[in-house]
């Protein structure tokens, strides 16, 4: 069979976007083809009047300064990606008002760097800087062990385990709130450690302590970066570089089939013609691939019971403000400013059932951190809360239009509730998206926008661990906010990566044989 490519990605969200640059700068016959006719994903922007709103991007972990930088300032180098990215000065500001069980209410401002964090938490939280600077002794070494992880791809040798990280071991395997435990850190100090949690929305009880720990302490030492020209800046340099390499880029293009035969994938069909390739990689929720786009008689069951088994991620209602006062004029100060109430526990549960009553999540200001991100006199505001689901199935689609009205309203009261700031006289644009925008732009199941549910026998260590018995059929990778790192943006750049690395692979050793 004559092959066209020798990789064609399928869905050009961020893992894709970064799948085919890696792909295409190997010198690899490299076709991306996406639905839309914008590439990114979640990871764009859209406008209303006079604003231009980012889509999703709250901030980027893993980025860093030039002079300490992340894996994902590394991925952009190595791509030669054009973005400007701008630091965000602060970790976050989180309020609890102390509304359920015995949680001290508080409001405080957590600043970058280790010594700034620390001194703020004791003065704060007396009497845990011990336990605190203890925590992030161990999130380094949880860095550390992520780092080999990552480089083996799961593949580990018991005796570099045992010479290198038996000091750590022990952690490996447990959640944030067994470690904090452990630790003997006073409650109110754990409720603002864990403020990060609903980044990866997973509850302190099962989330892992790896990976939180990783992604704490990547904020705390290289601040949180946000681009200049929204995500969809990122998402243009991606198709830019892709094509000053020679890949292909089809938008407006849907994939009606991915071809398998004898447990191989060979290609595509789009508009019933076929399209091979030696690989093919989906930036593409399992569920929709074992699904709908490969023949059901292709499908291995073990597949099928695994994307069974695995709870699909959360969705999300964000509504997006554009004022027509200045951040200053208004007294907004905080780029992001947490509302929890409870733990996260009770806040995970809240999010099976939608009650616009029950608002709580983050609320970001862009001109905070980018003073010129809109027109002069005016800013963009935009609060996010989460939902798990199934949460809106009880929702009228007469009442939709009415609805999304009442959210609207209900998010700016919230906001002045929480903040004091009364932004409704100053609404000159609103947009809202539930998880049925979602659904309908990223064509996922309840409009997930998180993947798969991070859970004990699920996270990102098992994923990590079993991904090779998880290549149920030859040829056919995936990456994205599903795959093994879970979600986030930054997740899923580095699974388009780790794919592009096992197609270079695969070819490599074809060519070999």
């Amino acid at each position: 069979m004559e092959h066209e490519y020798d990789v064609i990605v399928v869905g050009a969200g961020n893992g894709g976007l970064s799948a085919a640059a890696y792909t295409s700068m190997r010198g690899l016959r490299t076709l991306l083809v996406e639905k839309h006719n914008l590439p990114g994903g979640c990871a764009s922007s859209f406008r209303r009047g006079r604003f231009e709103f980012e889509t999703s991007l709250h901030e980027l972990c893993e980025f860093g300064p030039a002079s300490n930088p992340g894996a994902i300032r590394g991925i952009f180098s190595e791509l030669g990606l054009d973005v400007e990215m701008c630091p965000v000065e602060d970790c976050f500001r989180v309020l609890n008002p102390g509304q359920d069980g015995n949680i001290e209410p508080y409001d405080v401002t957590m600043p970058n760097g280790r010594e700034a964090f620390l001194a703020t938490m004791e003065g704060v939280c007396p009497g845990s800087r011990e336990s605190v600077a203890r925590f992030f002794t161990l999130c380094d070494r949880a860095s550390d062990f992520m780092r080999y992880m990552t480089v083996t791809e799961g593949d580990v040798d018991r005796d570099v385990l045992e010479r290198d990280f038996s000091d750590f071991l022990p952690y490996a395997n447990m959640s944030v709130d067994q470690v904090l435990e452990l630790l003997d850190m006073p409650a109110k100090a754990r409720n603002i450690m864990t403020t990060y949690w609903s980044y990866i929305c997973v509850p302190t009880d099962e989330l892992e302590f790896v990976l939180f720990g990783n992604l704490l302490i990547e904020y705390v030492d290289r601040h949180a970066y946000i681009p200049r020209l929204r995500s969809h800046g990122i998402s243009t340099a991606f198709d830019q570089r892709i094509r000053e390499n020679g890949g292909e880029i089809w938008y407006g293009t849907k994939v009606e089939r991915i071809l398998v035969r004898d447990g191989r994938a060979y290609g595509v069909v789009i508009g019933g013609r076929e399209i091979h390739s030696r690989t093919v990689i989906a930036n593409v929720n399992p569920h929709v691939v074992y699904g709908s786009l490969i023949e059901r008689s292709e499908v291995p069951e073990r597949a099928l019971r695994l994307a069974n088994a695995r709870t699909l991620g959360i969705s999300a209602v964000t509504v997006y403000y554009g004022l027509n006062r200045s951040a200053g004029e208004l007294g907004i100060r905080d780029y992001s400013r947490f509302i929890n109430k409870g733990d996260s526990r009770a806040a995970f549960e809240r999010f099976t059932k939608f009650n616009p009553r029950m608002i709580g999540g983050v609320m970001n200001c862009l001109n905070v951190a980018i003073p010129d991100y809109s027109p002069e006199g005016t800013c963009v505001l935009w609060g996010t809360t989460l939902y798990r689901p199934g949460a809106f199935d009880d929702v009228d689609p007469v009442s939709y239009r009415k609805l999304k009205s009442g959210i609207a309203y209900g998010f700016a009261m919230f906001y002045k509730m929480t903040t004091g700031i009364d932004i409704l006289p100053y609404i000159e644009e609103v947009e809202v998206a539930t998880p049925f925008t979602f659904a309908r732009y990223l064509g996922t199941p309840y409009g997930a926008i998180y993947g798969y549910q991070g859970q004990k026998w699920d996270n990102m260590m098992p994923r990590m661990l079993s991904k090779r018995d998880e290549e149920f059929i030859e040829g056919l990778y995936f990456c994205g906010g599903h795959d093994v790192w879970l979600d986030g943006y930054n997740s899923s750049y580095r699974t388009g990566r780790i794919a592009a690395d096992e197609v270079t692979r695969a070819l490599a050793k074809e060519v070999e044989a």
